[in-house]
């Protein structure tokens, strides 16, 4: 389809490329967001524009609450592993819903792929149509256990949007059953994965798409129903939208899309002048892959390595941000390799934290503070062949130096009650099983990953199972809600089974106790 672009009573047709490369020159040519120097709008009528925004944060808002007690899996309605976004026609995003914040950026990379292989042309973006994605490399995913869907919002022949929703699905279909993988070799044991893809027209999803979640993972039924979720989030806010539109109109809507990026990125350039203190800020972490014994078939991959992760974080003058990751470990053969797109949704966990408190949380935090990942690492593999379905267990050790170094920063300003040390201590226990009528299933608990130990201040402790790096609402669920989920796997003696988990912290034990007599 022709993507339009309006100036004056003229019009020119743009294909979905062209808006990008447009994008990224005027970014580029004035250090501006799409050239806007003035925030006329907002100048002009502070209270219309101020309107604008809330309409646009209102609709994501209500996505997330709505869809989530719609059709979810536990892990989407307990803990909140799920965020609604709207995006420019670019993928920047320009509101977002509570959830999974960081993923706010992935957008960028799974649009700008449909762009650089004219998916306008073939197979075609038109109104409510939906595409699906949970791939590293050309979608931005961290592993294959998050996926996105998009639905493209169209006015007048022209994407002016698009709505887009994440979530951490119950299990990704690899041999290795659950959404996190440990052990893989290459991506054909990543699970099931696949690039942006269209899988649905009219805010509706074709029937061989639902198939392919049953037929392809051990949670058929819990995917399917996030699957609706994502979508029925996303139609809520294409109503919305299509809405908003015909209220002020689509000239201000396009000019107001921009400024609002535009006037987040001056706020948070803001805020890091306040709160950090230029310079070079250097650390390093470490994770072991213990492959060794595990299996003979793969000869190249049955060795044990250890993960470095070396991170450089310079802050200039001026409040830009490059953390420089030139050091880490090469991509190897195992699970826990990532993507550029994947390891931004881990770098910027810290950095949306830290400096987009106070503004709209928009995607112009990518504009600010930017990330280096040297080709051939461990997050920047020179080919697509390379697993990655299981980046988060070692990019929390990556998202921590980001952290740490802030909070570092922040103690070396004073901000005292804001510095302590971040840790990312999590466990997500996983699994499958054969049901008693032989219905086999597979599993991933949230509970251990909605919350975590907060680390220690310099005047206090931290709090227990309180704080977690990856979310702005530690959650770790009811335990009712994941019973139906997992059954108990082992039954000793009728009435003899119990459940305990620790208070300290969020490791939990399943304690089977033998009754004598």
């Amino acid at each position: 389809m022709a993507v339009t672009l309006q100036k004056g009573a003229q019009r020119k047709a743009l294909k979905l490329r062209e808006l990008v490369e447009l994008r990224d020159r005027l970014t580029e040519e004035t250090g501006h967001y799409y050239g806007i120097k003035q925030l006329k709008l907002k100048n002009s009528d502070p209270v219309k524009y101020e309107r604008f925004y809330s309409r646009i944060h209102a609709a994501v808002l209500a996505a997330r609450e709505v869809a989530r007690y719609v059709t979810a899996s536990p892990g989407s309605r307990e803990m909140g592993e799920s965020l609604w976004t709207l995006t420019t026609p670019e993928g920047d995003t320009l509101a977002i819903s509570l959830g999974f914040f960081s993923h706010l950026n992935s957008s960028r990379v799974a649009i700008r792929f449909m762009a650089e292989n004219d998916y306008d042309e073939n197979p075609g973006i038109n109104d409510g149509d939906v595409f699906v994605t949970d791939d590293g490399k050309t979608g931005g995913a961290p592993h294959p256990g998050d996926t996105y869907t998009y639905v493209p919002i169209v006015v007048e022949g022209e994407i002016v949007g698009w709505a887009m929703s994440v979530n951490h699905i119950m299990e990704a279909g690899a041999p290795v059953a659950g959404s996190w993988p440990g052990f893989a070799v290459d991506t054909f044991m990543d699970g099931f994965v696949v690039p942006p893809m269209k899988t649905g027209e009219n805010l509706r999803q074709f029937t061989w798409w639902e198939q392919l979640w049953k037929q392809r993972t051990r949670a058929g039924t819990l995917n399917n129903l996030d699957d609706k979720m994502r979508l029925a989030g996303c139609a809520m806010i294409h109503k919305a939208v299509h809405e908003i539109i015909e209220e002020f109109g689509l000239d201000y809507y396009k000019q107001a899309i921009r400024e609002i990026i535009e006037e987040s990125r001056l706020q948070i350039l803001q805020n890091i002048r306040t709160l950090m203190v230029p310079g070079r800020y250097t650390s390093v972490a470490f994770r072991a892959v213990k492959y060794k014994g595990l299996q003979k078939i793969w000869a190249h991959a049955d060795k044990d390595t250890l993960i470095h992760i070396r991170q450089r974080l310079e802050v200039d003058e001026k409040g830009g941000v490059m953390a420089d990751f030139a050091g880490s470990s090469r991509w190897d053969y195992h699970a826990f390799n990532g993507y550029p797109g994947g390891a931004d949704v881990a770098f910027y966990l810290a950095m949306i934290n830290q400096f987009a408190h106070n503004t709209k949380p928009t995607g112009a935090i990518a504009y600010v503070a930017k990330a280096h990942y040297p080709e051939g690492s461990i997050y920047n593999p020179e080919n697509s062949f390379v697993s990655f379905s299981n980046i988060w267990a070692q990019a929390m050790a990556m998202n921590a130096l980001g952290f740490n170094a802030v909070n570092r920063a922040l103690f070396a300003r004073g901000y005292l009650e804001e510095a302590f040390t971040a840790d990312g201590n999590w466990e997500g226990i996983q699994g499958a099983g054969v049901l008693e009528d032989g219905t086999p299933y597979g599993f991933t608990n949230f509970e251990s990953v909605g919350g975590a130990a907060m680390g220690a201040f310099c005047f206090r402790d931290g709090q227990p199972v309180a704080w977690a790096e990856w979310t702005q609402l530690p959650n770790i669920g009811n335990a009712e809600e994941f019973e139906y989920l997992i059954p108990l796997f082992i039954t000793l003696d009728e009435n003899c089974c119990r459940a305990f988990a620790d208070t300290a912290n969020t490791g939990e034990a399943l304690a089977i106790l033998r009754c004598i007599g």
